[in-house]
């Protein structure tokens, strides 16, 4: 169905919302059906449109949005469904902040819950087909969830998690959803060009672009609001460097406490004490090495690992702009 140039995604038959609903709230905004029974009309005004759009729209990632590929991949269906998300050990974490859809940091996943009002029929008719730019945020927030969603066992998750109302079938999901997962990212909002996206990553790219959007000067999300928790998770990589330093130290006393003319290398034969000492000053040398080896690696690894995938989304970029042009 065409309603004002703009295309309905789904038949009425297949809502997941068939039930008579008097009123919607979206943000302190009351829309209610153009054939409601109550004697006052809400027609799609203005201001429901501005509600839904801050409800659904991520102007901060729009404003990275050239650079998003420094971070993740330009591909709008890398996203895990969530049984895949439960093998990576990751929680489901409800998230009603629209930019933190399909964000991840360490073991959780933040989604927000579809909202009721888009699986109702008259919903789109009135407002979402209003609007372009509506129906673009509005198709790629559901094609999100048709990939967080694409087995039986994926459903009955979003249901316990409470993503999903418990009414809702496999087959009506099928139904409803699928015109959704075979939109192209021309036919959705800039944002579902890419998938999920790794928070700490999201956060150096924040601290690099300064969005204007931006509400915080130190990161994309505030994840911890306490010291105790700030600490905790900073102990251990202090521990690692504590330890190592140590190590460092504890060989290098070693070295300093031979002293060369105890060092004979020609022969370790000549006697016991002497081939101890070249075994202790031979030993300290190896484990100076290899610490200082494994420090480059630490600090080198994570280096080597990033300009190879900036030189991957690069090259994929190119790519993806290359086809853009032909087409």
């Amino acid at each position: 169905m065409v309603t004002n140039g703009l295309l309905l995604l789904f038949e009425k038959q297949y809502a997941l919302c068939k039930d008579p609903v008097n009123q919607f709230s979206i943000l302190g905004t009351i829309w209610r059906p153009s054939n409601a029974s109550s004697t006052a009309q809400y027609p799609a005004t203005k201001a429901t449109m501005i509600s839904l759009k801050q409800e659904l729209g991520t102007p901060m990632l729009d404003e990275m949005y050239e650079h998003l590929w420094l971070v993740t991949q330009r591909e709008g269906d890398n996203v895990d469904p969530l049984h895949r998300q439960l093998i990576k050990s990751r929680k489901l974490v409800i998230a009603e902040n629209i930019r933190l859809h399909m964000v991840w940091h360490r073991d959780r996943i933040f989604l927000k819950p579809p909202p009721i009002y888009l699986f109702h029929h008259g919903f789109w008719e009135d407002v979402v087909l209003a609007d372009p730019e509506l129906q673009a945020l509005v198709a790629g927030f559901l094609r999100s969830w048709s990939y967080l969603v694409r087995f039986p066992s994926d459903l009955r998750l979003a249901k316990e998690h409470g993503f999903l109302d418990s009414h809702i079938t496999w087959d009506a999901w099928c139904n409803f959803i699928a015109p959704f997962r075979a939109l192209k990212d021309s036919e959705v909002s800039r944002r579902y060009h890419f998938g999920q996206i790794r928070l700490l990553r999201l956060t150096l790219l924040y601290l690099l672009l300064r969005p204007p959007s931006g509400s915080s000067r130190w990161a994309y999300e505030t994840l911890f609001w306490s010291i105790q928790s700030t600490l905790k998770l900073s102990l251990t990589p202090f521990l690692f460097i504590f330890a190592t330093l140590s190590l460092i130290l504890s060989a290098m006393q070693v070295l300093v406490s031979i002293s060369p003319e105890d060092v004979d290398l020609a022969g370790f034969t000549s006697s016991g004490a002497v081939t101890l000492h070249n075994a202790c000053w031979i030993f300290s040398i190896i484990v100076l090495l290899l610490s200082i080896i494994i420090c480059l690696l630490f600090l080198l690894g994570p280096v080597a690992a990033l300009t190879w995938q900036i030189l991957w989304g690069y090259r994929r970029m190119r790519a993806v702009r290359s086809q853009e042009t032909k087409a």
